[in-house]
């Protein structure tokens, strides 16, 4: 993770008070710490089990936001458990919290959100999509036989089966917090099941995330299958510096762009 985040030219930050102080027991038994989570974090909406970001920000970032409704929790749950090389699970909470997080109904036809986007009838996300309604938090720290060098001693991540724009808007926007990074990749517009078109931007969710009053991330990971040559351009132009690409054993390249 540090060796990463040195080839993207990225510095390891300090470890935020409120990672510190986490305890198992406190994970349980006080209020999810909500502002403490969206601060400085990394937002992946149609986000999968997707750990790329997590191997390359870990450090620089400590809190990371994913954000699907095409998974089951079930899958979710044992990815986490599965854990990422160095790290044991400091702890697993699966939190009663979605309408709190979300107290409005939030499945609306395709047409309801986006005049762009391709009229579904009038069927929903939640009859035709959503595997799962759930919220797991986790928290993550380093193994005692790995050395600093490997990564950070903790990072959190929050998992919520929710769609993309209304957490940005309903979450960060009621919150006035900004992402520091936000991820883009294989957000699965077409056949994948989303019903809008994340990397297009004149779409509302980009258009939603860039024009947000209280400010802009700093980076942008785009990318998904296929060679680098798909993703030789950042899909929202204004991130026009590249960091870095990554390509996977699986195929898929990730770009990381800043302004």
């Amino acid at each position: 993770m540090i060796e990463e985040l040195e080839k993207l030219g990225l510095e390891e930050l300090e470890m935020p008070s409120w990672l510190k102080e986490l305890t198992p027991e406190s994970m349980v038994n006080d209020p999810l710490p909500l502002t403490d989570l969206l601060e400085n974090s990394l937002y992946y909406p149609s986000a999968g089990s997707d750990g790329t970001p997590i191997r390359y920000l870990a450090g620089n970032i400590y809190s990371f936001f994913y954000v699907d409704y095409c998974m089951k929790q079930e899958k979710i749950i044992n990815d986490i458990k599965k854990g990422c090389k160095g790290y044991d699970l400091l702890a697993m909470h699966s939190l009663p919290a979605h309408e709190e997080l979300l107290p409005e109904k939030w499945p609306l036809t395709a047409s309801d959100r986006d005049p762009h986007s391709k009229e579904y009838s009038s069927l929903t996300f939640e009859s035709w999509m959503v595997k799962d309604r759930f919220c797991i938090w986790a928290v993550f720290q380093r193994s005692a036989d790995f050395p600093s060098s490997h990564g950070p001693e903790r990072f959190s991540l929050l998992y919520l089966s929710a769609e993309g724009l209304t957490v940005f808007t309903e979450i960060y926007g009621k919150y006035k917090k900004v992402p520091k990074a936000i991820a883009v990749i294989q957000p699965g517009h077409g056949f994948g099941g989303n019903w809008t078109n994340f990397q297009d931007p004149q779409a509302i969710f980009p258009q939603t995330v860039m024009s947000n009053p209280d400010g802009q991330p700093e980076m942008l990971l785009h990318g998904g299958i296929g060679g680098i040559r798909f993703y030789r351009e950042p899909c929202w132009p204004s991130y026009n510096k590249l960091r870095g690409f990554h390509m996977s054993k699986s195929y898929t390249t990730v770009g990381f762009w800043t302004k």
